[in-house]
């Protein structure tokens, strides 16, 4: 999946990073981590935007992802750790993102049915 919409801070945190997934788990285009808990998602920035904390390029972590959906009851609640790891722009790394090793695992299908890139 390629996400063109977003306008990242610059700089931009972890926060930040954490915000644009859950946006995407809202919409419907992430599968929720509860779902699927050995999902990883990869964000690749933009050129020109960096990190808040200087000579950082890339990072790795995640978030505890919190749902509580509706007011039906008995009430779904869902919670799981949303694993995550971003890199500045391509333009400092030899891999392109088309050509990351084929060994690494299928990426995680979207909750619409596609398979994200």
């Amino acid at each position: 999946m390629v996400v063109t919409y977003s306008d990242p801070p610059n700089p931009f945190s972890d926060s930040d990073i954490a915000g644009v997934i859950y946006r995407l788990y809202e919409s419907g285009d992430l599968v929720e981590p509860d779902d699927d808990p050995q999902a990883l998602y990869v964000l690749i920035l933009p050129p020109g935007v960096s990190f808040s904390k200087p000579n950082v390029i890339g990072e790795h972590s995640f978030f505890r992802y919190l749902d509580l959906t509706g007011p039906q009851l008995p009430p779904d609640f869902d919670a799981a750790n949303a694993h995550y790891a971003w890199v500045r722009s391509m333009e400092r790394l030899t891999l392109s993102p088309r050509s990351f090793p084929t060994s690494w695992p299928k990426p995680a299908p979207t909750r619409k049915g596609r398979r994200s890139r």
